[in-house]
This record gives C-alpha cells, structure tokens and sequence, in this order.
C-alpha cells in the first residue's frame, strides 16, 4: 500500500511540439487529491482510498459514497492523516477476515501511518527508513503508470472540449 499526491486539474507544463519549450499563458493548477493504492502480488487492486478537501465535492451531489468505486475521505489539506489510514485499514481487515484471508501489508514508516492497530487478519511491514523508492513495489512505475494514463485521459479532455468550442476546466 502507498499513497501519491495528484494535481488533477494541472496540465503539462511542456510542449511536445518545441523540444525544450514551456507552456506559456495560465497559472498551475494547484487542486489535489491524495491516492492511495493497495495492490496484491497477482496485480489485483482494492478499492482506491481517495482524500480530498471536501467532504461532498459537487461531483458527487447526485451520488452517495457507498455507491462510487473507492472509498471517499476528506481533510483540509487532502493529506493522508492517522485517522484515515487508521479507518481504511480497519476496513482493509474487515473485508480479509470476511474472505477468511490473513495478509501482510508492506507500508512505508510516515507519521500518518500508525503502529499500533491491533488488527486480526492483516500484519503491516513497515519499510525501512529512506528505502521505500527501492523495496515498495508501487513506487517501481505502478503509481508513475496510472498518474501518466490519468494525464492522457485529462489532456483528451480537454482537446475534445477545445474541438467542440468550450473551454476546459469549467
């Protein structure tokens, strides 16, 4: 398990057109969300924890939590904190022992991950300081792989918006 922040409204900063040349005209976007992923040795993925700043985001007003395909948290910052990672690995445990599954969790050592849980079905490893981009398997292209798919779907986006005559974001 680890989390990555994603800046999901900020286009590329560079051309593809002009080796060399950066995008000129417009301010980054500085709108985040923290993902967080879970993936096992056969390449199955759990639900996505996702974080953002609020707790109902206008995208969701027709829709209700328990209906979408991740798990929905919130905090000012859209950080990972000890309470959300405390109530995602409580859920975590829950859905192994309801699969009669005992697993272990390798999870680097950051202060929003707590020690001491008292979990039945799940054991979390805790990397090594400073060897995380080495021994954690989702920082070995899995995470730079799904952000760089997000990028292309994002910039689709806004090239169809653009072709039809509307500017993008809203």
């Amino acid at each position: 398990m680890n989390e990555s922040g994603l800046f999901y409204r900020a286009l590329p900063t560079k051309t593809l057109r002009i080796r060399g040349d950066e995008c000129k005209g417009g301010m980054k976007s500085k709108d985040r969300i923290t993902a967080s992923f879970c993936v096992n040795l056969e390449g199955d993925f759990e639900p996505m924890l996702i974080i953002g700043k609020s707790g109902k985001p206008r995208c969701f007003r027709n829709l209700s939590k328990q209906h979408l395909p991740i798990e929905w948290e919130h905090n000012k910052k859209a950080w990972m904190m000890g309470d959300i990672f405390g109530r995602w690995v409580e859920t975590f445990n829950s859905r192994m022992r309801l699969q009669g599954r005992h697993v272990l969790l390798f999870i680097d050592n950051a202060p929003s991950h707590p020690k001491e849980l008292g979990l039945s079905n799940v054991k979390i490893i805790f990397l090594p300081a400073n060897t995380t981009s080495k021994l954690q398997p989702l920082d070995q292209g899995i995470i730079a792989a799904i952000k760089k798919n997000y990028r292309r779907r994002l910039l689709q986006a806004v090239l169809l918006r653009m072709e039809k005559g509307r500017t993008f974001p809203n």
